[in-house]
């Protein structure tokens, strides 16, 4: 609260109670999250030396940012992406502006707060994008009971934690009209109880009017802001993790079921975005990998066997045999309606398909 106060209410907001004032967000599993989620020391032989530089083992350590969202004592943090461009640059396509590494970041933190003992429904995830929100819905799927929505339409809500993606990071320093409501800012730094995560470019936002040149300057003076190290994406511990970077080789000391390549960019494929939604057939097929001695499938491998299960090969590339005794549809684009009632995943990527 203290940021907009500052920032919009000239200081005029006053806490209600010593115990609103003094809230703090303490997680009971907090070291345990920590160690989870940091590389162990390892032999020189089992890790890159491309990739040793950027791995951090330090879970204690102040200058590690998994640390520094976790610290009670620190109820903002603003991690500064601008060290990693030009992998944290925003991307453009046609009228979508998406921000993958900023996803792919607050994602891992999303991880990273539950397991440390944050109940899923009082995390709140905020960005002002539709397209970013799509990203972010991806990679938070598997994380059922945590809310994401635009700025928009967070008006209303609040939670113990709140991360922000503010997705603009650019050689223009342009942040778009979105960004200059001082309202929508208003409302992104309002609905924290407890925890506010900010991710985004210092160098951008320093543009984009004085609302947002007042936040980073707010940030630096009371010392909330991080800047992330080159790397930082692929720095911890997340397999599975949507966008996460790093070295192929994993220590033995981690004991994980599944053992999975990280996920193709979720907004480049819809159908693949759809399919990941069928659940059942996806985690039989991870149980038969993590059972197997063969190298692990991609994710995204599993997804288009899955779909391919369904609906045979959705791009029409399935061969003669494969083809032999199939009748085609009596009109393009529909299926029987019987098969479509009983069949709720065929439903879904149909849907898709015609979209």
């Amino acid at each position: 609260m203290a940021l907009s106060n500052e920032l919009i209410y000239d200081g005029q907001l006053k806490c209600g109670n010593d115990g609103v004032a003094l809230r703090s967000l303490v997680l009971r599993s907090k070291d345990a999250a920590l160690e989870q989620h940091h590389h162990p020391p390892s032999p020189p032989s089992q890790v890159p030396p491309s990739a040793d530089e950027f791995i951090c083992r330090a879970p204690t350590s102040s200058s590690c940012p998994l640390a520094r969202a976790l610290s009670p004592s620190t109820k903002v943090v603003f991690f500064n992406t601008d060290a990693l461009l030009p992998t944290s640059a925003e991307i453009l396509h046609k009228s979508r502006i998406t921000n993958p590494l900023e996803a792919s970041i607050t994602v891992q933190l999303a991880h990273l707060l539950i397991d440390a003992g944050l109940a899923p429904h009082d995390l709140g995830v905020i960005t002002f994008y539709r397209s970013q929100l799509a990203l972010l819905r991806s990679g938070l799927r598997p994380l059922a009971g945590v809310e994401l929505h635009t700025a928009d339409k967070f008006q209303g809500r609040d939670k113990e934690a709140v991360v922000v993606s503010f997705v603009r990071s650019n050689d223009d320093a342009g942040v778009g009209e979105l960004l200059r409501d001082w309202r929508r800012i208003n409302v992104a730094l309002t609905r924290a109880r407890s925890k506010l995560v900010l991710i985004g470019s210092k160098k951008t936002l320093l543009q984009g009017g004085e609302v947002l040149k007042g936040m980073v300057g707010i940030c630096e003076r009371q010392g909330w802001m991080y800047d992330l190290r080159p790397g930082a994406e692929g720095a911890h511990y997340f397999p599975g993790v949507m966008g996460t970077q790093g070295s192929s080789w994993e220590s033995p000391a981690k004991k994980s079921p599944l053992k999975r390549k990280a996920v193709q960019d979720p907004e480049t494929s819809p159908t693949l975005r759809k399919a990941r939604g069928q659940g059942a057939t996806d985690q039989a097929k991870w149980k038969k990998v993590a059972a197997s001695s063969e190298p692990a499938l991609s994710q995204t491998d599993l997804l288009e066997s899955s779909i391919r299960d369904v609906l045979g090969d959705i791009e029409g590339n399935s061969s003669p045999k494969d083809r032999k005794g199939l009748k085609a549809p009596a009109k393009k684009g529909t299926v029987g309606e019987k098969a479509l009632r009983k069949n709720k995943v065929l439903q879904d990527v149909i849907n898709d398909l015609t979209m």
